[in-house]
């Protein structure tokens, strides 16, 4: 509960709640409420993030029994963002996730040309483009976008990603599936049984 936060609404100096930085971690089963912050897999290759609620602007009620939404969710506010090879993301819950590009409640990131992974000595601290990402089961409700391909830095497109049996419901602010830097069908390797739905007809991609 506000792992990052700051009580006046404005950017907290870090955005990373769990930073993965080795290879092979499994994230699961946690709950993330009111937290300016997300799971970023950030060095390290074939994690998994399996059944995690992130809830933006969630909250306990005060018996602490339920979970309640706030009218007007924080754009710092995020999801999941993944760096690195293999990886893969599946049954979590999202909600109310308004952020965008770094910030979306699933980022999967481009990386650079002359990146070194080092195995654990001599690497470097740049970006790894998301290849071979695997995104099964997931549901985001009332979320603002999934990002393909956004690049903090480089030119390399995430390639061979995988798209499977996720359910969106969006709203009147949402934009659905956001291909970045000329991402497309050439760099997937799979996709399908994925709903969309969207209250004004605005599906994304």
């Amino acid at each position: 509960d506000r792992c990052v936060w700051r009580p006046d609404g404005k950017e907290a100096n870090d955005l990373e709640i769990i930073s993965n930085k080795s290879k092979g971690n499994v994230i699961a089963h946690n709950t993330f409420l009111k937290s300016f912050g997300q799971i970023c897999l950030r060095h390290g290759d074939d994690a998994v993030v399996d059944g995690n609620f992130i809830f933006g602007s969630g909250y306990y009620s005060a018996d602490g029994k339920s979970i309640l939404l706030e009218a007007t969710p924080n754009v710092h506010q995020s999801g999941i963002r993944v760096i690195g090879k293999g990886h893969t993301i599946r049954n979590n819950y999202l909600v109310n996730l308004v952020g965008d590009e770094l910030r979306a409640a699933l980022c999967v990131m481009g990386g650079e040309s002359t990146f070194k992974d080092g195995n654990g000595e001599g690497g470097t601290n740049g970006y790894e483009a998301a290849d071979y990402s695997k995104i099964y089961n997931n549901t985001f409700i009332g979320c603002k976008q999934i990002n393909l391909g956004f690049r903090k830095n480089g030119t390399l497109l995430p390639q061979n990603v995988q798209i499977y049996n996720n359910a969106w419901q969006g709203n009147s602010s949402s934009a659905g599936v956001i291909l970045s830097n000329g991402f497309s069908a050439s760099q997937m390797l799979g996709s399908g049984g994925n709903y969309f739905y969207h209250p004004n007809g605005k599906y994304g991609s």
